[in-house]
C-alpha cells in the first residue's frame, strides 16, 4: 500500500495526474519553467517513524538554467520542526527555525 501521494491540481490537462511512493522509496517531484526548477521529496525516516520533507531549488534538465540550493526542511505537519535557508546574496549562510522572530507564517 502507498504511503505517498502526489499530484497536480493545476495544469493544461483535463484529469489530475497523482502518483504514489511508499515508505521504502519516497516521493519526489519537479515543477518548473525554463529558468530552473523547484522538487519537492518526501521520505519516511524508520528510525524516528517520522515522514520528512526537502524543498531545492534546481538547474532545468535540458537548459541548466538555475541555481542549486535546499530552501527548505522538516517534518510533515510539525510546523516547528520547519528550518528554512536564510541567505545572504546567492549563497545559503544558515538555517532559520519557524519559531524565530525572523520568519512568518503566510494564512
Amino acid at each position: 500500500m502507498s504511503h505517498f501521494y502526489a499530484r497536480i491540481p493545476q495544469s493544461g490537462r483535463k484529469t489530475m495526474p497523482t502518483a504514489r511512493g511508499h515508505k521504502s522509496t519516497g516521493i519526489s517531484a519537479d515543477v518548473m519553467s525554463y529558468d530552473g526548477r523547484i522538487r519537492v521529496n518526501m521520505y519516511h525516516d524508520d528510525d524516528s517513524g517520522d515522514d520528512w520533507f526537502e524543498v531545492e531549488m534546481l538547474p532545468h534538465p535540458a537548459t541548466d538554467n538555475g541555481d542549486i540550493a535546499t530552501l527548505a526542511t522538516g517534518k510533515v505537519g510539525d510546523l516547528e520542526s520547519v528550518k528554512v535557508a536564510s541567505f545572504l546574496g546567492r549563497n545559503a549562510s544558515n538555517w532559520v527555525e519557524f519559531g524565530s522572530e525572523d520568519v512568518t507564517t503566510r494564512s
